[in-house]
């Protein structure tokens, strides 16, 4: 194989790539090797062992999120600023834009003991949610809402087409705003009528 020259966020992406379309349990250093073009000795030489490659790439998802949600969070401080932010981010996150669910479920693969890393940054996102639900539960039911959706399709269980997602989105943000919508109908197989 000819070996092609390829930097650390490469072989983060390869090793996403290869959590999405294989599963945790499939994460391997060759695997990794092979879909940025190069030997597993090139990425043994930057992540000495699968532990290492897993917490780069648990970092790496965590770090991404992270840009996603700050780059949205635009309407200052208040909890409903915090909860448009997470809509949006979730909302316009893609099949390419890594999450916490998603670097929770590889460390319940591969390391549950270091689970604690993502708890950690996961609660900066819950917290606000759950400080304001003493004066208002809004917000933290369309946070676990958000949370619920995203983490079904994560994990396979939930199927939906993108405009009945879209319209979800819309609704969430909606009732965060507390702007009235009219209802969207849908049929039994959720396509708007």
């Amino acid at each position: 194989m000819a070996r092609q020259k390829f930097d650390k966020t490469a072989m983060l992406e390869a090793a996403k790539f290869v959590l999405r379309e294989k599963g945790a349990g499939n994460l391997t250093i060759q695997e990794v090797a092979e879909r940025v073009g190069s030997t597993k000795g090139a990425i043994l030489h930057w992540y000495p062992s699968k532990k290492a490659l897993v917490d780069a790439v648990v970092t790496h998802m965590i770090h991404e999120w992270d840009e996603s949600y700050e780059a949205n969070l635009t309407l200052g401080s208040s909890v409903e600023a915090h909860l448009s932010a997470y809509l949006e981010t979730w909302q316009t996150h893609g099949g390419d834009t890594s999450s916490y669910a998603e670097a929770m479920i590889l460390l319940l693969a591969e390391a549950p003991d270091r689970l604690e890393k993502v708890r950690e940054a996961y609660s900066k996102y819950s917290k606000p949610m759950v400080e304001a639900a003493s004066k208002d539960l809004s917000p933290l039911v369309l946070w676990l809402a958000c949370e619920g959706l995203e983490m079904l399709t994560i994990l396979g269980l939930l199927e939906m087409p993108a405009s009945l997602r879209e319209d979800v989105y819309r609704e969430l943000k909606a009732r965060n705003s507390k702007t009235e919508l009219p209802p969207v109908r849908c049929d039994r197989v959720g396509k708007p009528r």
